[in-house]
This record gives C-alpha cells, structure tokens and sequence, in this order.
C-alpha cells in the first residue's frame, strides 16, 4: 500500500533495508525544481495542445503581455517545459506553445 500510494502521489518509491533485527523504511523527498514559479504551473496547466500566446493570455486572463512573456513564458521555455512550435522564428505571428515531455510530466504529477 505505502508503494502504490507513493506511485499515485508522484513521490519516489521509498527503500527497505534490515540488518537482522531492524527493519528500516526510508522514504526519498519528491525532486522539486525551486525555479518552477505559481506562474509557471498556471501555463502548465492552461496549456491544451499547440495554443498561440494571445490564447493563453486570455486563458489565464492577463491582459500585459510584456508581463506574460518575462513571468509565466519565458521561465517555463527555460525550464524546458514548454516548447515554440517555429523555435527558428520566435517573433513569428504563427508561432504557438506546446508541453515538452518534462512539461506533461510535472503536469501530471501535479494532478495525482
């Protein structure tokens, strides 16, 4: 049960050890990256797809797009959470966002 609920819960599947009269169970803290802002886990999970920057401006319902690029779009890029779909043409009208695997990743485990 403490397996399956670690599982379910994203945490690192806890170690036990004996050395002939003690049985010990040692349990690992989740690896969390202190760079992943509240405004980082916004975009994570607004994010459905491949969505433009306006959409995912009114999504979140922020207006500033100067303030959306610096807080939530370029820390998410630089944590390899999200990804430009032209990453050659960054200022591209077409451009559009999309998870990366580590980005499905840290969503989902936000979920369970």
């Amino acid at each position: 049960m403490i397996r399956e609920s670690c599982t379910k819960s994203g945490l690192p599947i806890p170690e036990w050890s004996e050395d002939g009269h003690n049985v010990t169970l040692t349990f690992f803290a989740p690896q969390v990256n202190p760079q992943v802002t509240p405004e980082v886990m916004r975009i994570l999970n607004a994010l459905n797809g491949e969505m433009s920057r306006n959409e995912l401006q009114e999504m979140l319902g922020l207006k500033d797009a100067k303030y959306f690029r610096k807080a939530y779009i370029l820390p998410a890029l630089n944590e390899g959470l999200i990804e430009m779909t032209i990453p050659d043409k960054p200022k591209s009208r077409l451009q559009k966002y999309r998870l990366t695997g580590k980005g499905k990743e840290l969503k989902n485990n936000m979920k369970s």
